[in-house]
């Protein structure tokens, strides 16, 4: 059997749907186009548990958006800024720009790999 990342993602809400993305390299990460997989999964408040399955061993970063209105957009203002929640693996912090890939990434090896993504609102 392949390796899994476990994820535990904690919300604020219950409304809409949580995206998620994985990313396995600096340059899917750099453009936000999830090589691998993606997944969406019913938003409710406190921590959910996500599992992407059947991975190869190496690094991985998951990004997640809080789509609270459901309408399939990371809505921002006219400033660029975020108007709904959102959150990297590894807890990465956010200061003018995402995180970087090494900051977000989580390492899946033989076995499991395991990470926690608070969701900013």
């Amino acid at each position: 059997m392949r390796p899994s990342s476990r994820l535990r993602c904690k919300t604020s809400s219950d409304r809409g749907e949580i995206k998620l993305a994985l990313y396995s390299s600096l340059d899917s990460f750099s453009e936000f186009t999830a090589d691998l997989m993606s997944r969406t999964v019913e938003a409710r408040p406190g921590t959910l548990n996500v599992t992407f399955e059947n991975l190869p061993p190496g690094r991985y970063v998951v990004t997640a958006y809080h789509d609270e209105n459901d309408n399939d957009e990371f809505d921002t203002n006219f400033l660029g800024l975020p108007e709904e929640g959102y959150g990297f693996s590894n807890d990465a912090p956010v200061t003018l720009g995402p995180p970087s890939f090494n900051e977000a990434a989580v390492s899946v090896r033989d076995d499991v790999g395991e990470t926690i993504l608070s969701m900013t609102y």
